[in-house]
């Protein structure tokens, strides 16, 4: 039913409530997306990564309907979506909640339903499912430099469900606190909460820092710190960096560790044309992400280029190749085998409305 009257309410793009000085708006997003990766995994699926993870198929990477509330002293966002992104990345929920199907079914609908009050002109509280605050990239693909993510973009939160406060301490420099079921959890897994936290810092609107961490304990303690710049140069160049750490304690004693480092651009030569390029190294010896049951783990230098065309505000055609290149041979192939280096050409299609 509630899909029902949100798809009804789509004729209207925002609804002026001027009582109350608040809007609603309604609107969607969806990515239509082909994928050829060059080992041909079996199954046809890119078991590793959350996006583009169909090979050799036309296929929705993600599509949602969503419902924006924005007032002086409240907000919120309802969406609901699908997609082989969504399958990929909640397969947690499944395993948090084994008792019912039903409930995981219903919880990877639920990209956000999150509700916020301001308790003061510089203090806001949030509450329910909502996008994470660790990451240079984000869940929806139309707001990332890349059409693809980065390999620790897929193994720290894309969502989290609890509760947040938001504090702007000036104008360039804000904070966050959160309280969460868990690592990336909407069923709770554990008894014991995970806490985050954000401090951002924006001297001006061409350059930025932010730290973000979390610590949580779906059965030993993990400790994340996510560490990202950005910078413009110009109307047309835009510069990144990021440095993440994760660890996790061992029940045997001591600390697996994973971390990436990368290094990101991008260009916009024309309103119509722009590309961006990134390289990445993922590392990830003690296999706490990648069971790659191999001597080193997974150790991995990432290139990708990519060309986007944007032919109308709402219409953006996105072309990626992407290789990759791993110490070990972890990625299976269609033959049986496992190779060191693969590569991945992508093209997606996505209309926001």
């Amino acid at each position: 039913m509630l899909i029902v009257v949100v798809f009804a309410a789509t004729s209207f793009s925002t609804v002026s409530l001027a009582q109350t000085k608040s809007t609603l708006e309604v609107g969607g997003f969806a990515d239509i997306y082909y994928g050829y990766d060059f080992s041909r995994p079996p199954s046809r699926t890119r078991s590793y990564f959350t996006q583009a993870t169909r090979h050799g198929e036309f296929n929705v990477n993600l599509a949602y309907i969503e419902a924006k509330h924005a007032g002086e002293k409240t907000r919120g966002r309802l969406a609901l979506q699908t997609g082989t992104s969504v399958v990929a990345n909640y397969a947690g929920e499944s395993a948090a909640n084994p008792s019912t199907q039903l409930d995981y079914t219903l919880a990877r609908m639920i990209q956000e339903a999150v509700v916020g009050y301001r308790i003061s002109p510089d203090l806001w509280i949030d509450a329910g499912i909502f996008f994470s605050h660790i990451g240079f990239e984000g869940w929806i693909s139309r707001d990332n430099w890349n059409y693809t993510r980065l390999i620790m973009s897929d193994y720290s939160p894309y969502y989290q469900t609890g509760v947040k406060l938001t504090y702007q301490f000036t104008p360039s420099l804000s904070g966050q606190l959160h309280v969460l079921n868990g690592w990336q959890n909407i069923y709770k897994s554990n008894d014991t909460p995970a806490v985050g936290a954000q401090i951002a810092f924006a001297p001006s609107s061409y350059f930025s820092v932010t730290y973000a961490h979390l610590t949580s304990r779906p059965s030993t303690f993990r400790i994340y710190h996510d560490l990202q710049a950005k910078m413009s140069l110009g109307e047309s160049l835009q510069l990144g960096a990021v440095f993440d750490l994760g660890q996790q304690e061992r029940t045997t004693g001591g600390w697996s560790t994973w971390w990436t480092a990368a290094l990101l651009s991008r260009y916009q030569w024309s309103p119509l044309f722009g590309t961006a390029v990134r390289l990445e190294r993922y590392q990830d010896p003690d296999q706490h992400n990648f069971t790659t049951g191999t001597a080193n783990g997974a150790q991995i230098n990432s290139a990708t280029v990519g060309a986007d065309f944007q032919f109308d505000p709402k219409i953006v055609w996105r072309n990626e190749y992407r290789i990759f290149l791993s110490q070990d041979a972890i990625f299976p192939a269609r033959d049986g085998s496992n190779w060191a280096n693969t590569s991945l050409v992508s093209t997606s299609l996505a209309l926001t409305f």
